[in-house]
């Protein structure tokens, strides 16, 4: 299945069969299952899950990966980790991530 990222959501391009919709569903939900025990702020779990599901990273890859690319951080001294920008700004550093990723293959 073919997607790209469109603003803050997941557009998928070409046609799709249900069994892929609800697979991607549960994808979704399973990523979400995983951050529930993570000190993670709510903004930093939808650029993680988007990340994870377009990237096809796990969980702690996806937070290493965008830890190091600056769109997240911890915050202060404690161990949660916020958006390292705006959500609108850290959405348009994901596109180009994830551009410049298809655009490699």
């Amino acid at each position: 299945m073919n997607a790209e990222l469109n603003g803050s959501k997941i557009r998928v391009v070409g046609d799709i069969k249900l069994e892929d919709l609800v697979n991607l569903v549960e994808r979704i939900s399973n990523i979400y299952n995983e951050l529930i025990n993570v000190d993670v702020s709510a903004q930093a779990k939808r650029i993680i899950t988007l990340y994870s599901l377009l990237m096809n990273r796990d969980i702690k890859d996806s937070i290493r990966d965008l830890l190091d690319k600056g769109l997240l951080s911890r915050y202060g001294d404690t161990d949660l980790i916020v958006l390292s920008m705006d959500y609108k700004h850290a959405l348009s550093k994901l596109q180009e991530i994830t551009e410049s990723r298809s655009n490699a293959y």
